[in-house]
Formats: structure tokens, C-alpha cells, sequence
């Protein structure tokens, strides 16, 4: 009986440790699809003038629909791509879904990486405070984008 309790608690120790691996996996994965989409948007804004297109769609060409999803949930990023300014670095651009990663999401920003924000946050506004460095106005402006996203409006 001894041996059979510590075979089960050895395979379910195993099995916890496999399901880790594959959110762990996803979420790379996730990186690694923001980081091509983050190519594909700065080809498009080589050739349009440092603009960023309206929408992710008006880009396809640049970026492959393969990419514009999280595999965790096989859901599409949030585009975000509204935002001006020159502080490229803290400027989201593009962002996955809350509740993809545990408590993590994965951000696009306008000079290319990605960065990985923990959070508590319930909701899309609750994510404002964890977006640093923004301009009063682009945090108004982020504050309207993050609101339609919980709202549907």
C-alpha cells in the first residue's frame, strides 16, 4: 500500500509538472508570436510613414493572421495600436487576453519587445496602473481603449 501511495504521488507530482511545462510553453509561444507581429508592424511603418495602420487587419500583408493569436487561448491580441507619441518604449501597441497566463499578460510595446506584466487586475482598466512612463494624455487615452474593452462600447 506504501508503494502504491508513493507511485501515485510521484505520477501526479509528474503530471503537475508536465501541465506547468505547457503553460509555460504557450506562453512563450505567445512572446514569440508578439514578436512577429511587432516585425510585420514595423516593416508597415517603414512604408507608411511611422504610422501605425488602424487596425491590425489594415497590416496582413506584414503581419500573418497565424501570429495575431495567443495559443493559449486561441483567441486574437488586442490591438491598441491608437496611441501616439515619441516614448516608443512604454507605448503598448499590442496585448493578449487577461486570464491567458495566471495573472500575466504579455504586451507589445511601439519599439518592438514584448514585456510580460504581472498583475491583479480584474479587469482590462484595472491593468492602467501597470502600463509606467505613459504621458498623462496617452494615459486618458489608454484609460478609454481598456474601458471599451471591459464595457463592449
Amino acid at each position: 500500500m506504501k508503494k502504491l501511495s508513493i507511485v501515485l504521488l510521484c505520477l501526479v507530482t509528474a503530471l503537475s509538472y508536465a501541465q506547468i511545462g505547457i503553460r509555460g510553453a504557450r506562453g512563450q509561444n505567445c512572446t514569440n508570436n508578439l514578436k512577429q507581429v511587432g516585425l510585420g508592424l514595423t516593416m508597415f511603418m517603414d512604408d507608411n510613414g511611422n504610422r501605425l495602420p488602424a487596425k491590425l487587419d489594415d497590416a496582413k500583408s506584414y503581419v500573418p493572421a497565424s501570429v495575431c493569436i495567443c495559443p493559449a487561448s486561441r483567441k486574437p491580441f488586442i490591438y491598441l495600436g491608437s496611441l501616439k507619441g515619441n516614448n516608443a518604449a512604454v507605448i503598448p501597441v499590442v496585448m493578449d487576453r487577461i486570464g491567458n497566463h495566471n495573472g500575466q499578460i504579455n504586451v507589445l510595446m511601439k519599439d518592438g519587445h514584448v514585456t510580460t506584466i504581472r498583475h491583479n487586475a480584474r479587469n482590462y482598466q484595472g491593468l492602467l496602473p501597470y502600463f509606467k512612463g505613459l504621458s498623462s494624455q496617452q494615459k486618458a487615452e489608454l484609460a478609454k481603449v481598456l474601458k471599451r474593452l471591459d464595457t463592449g462600447r
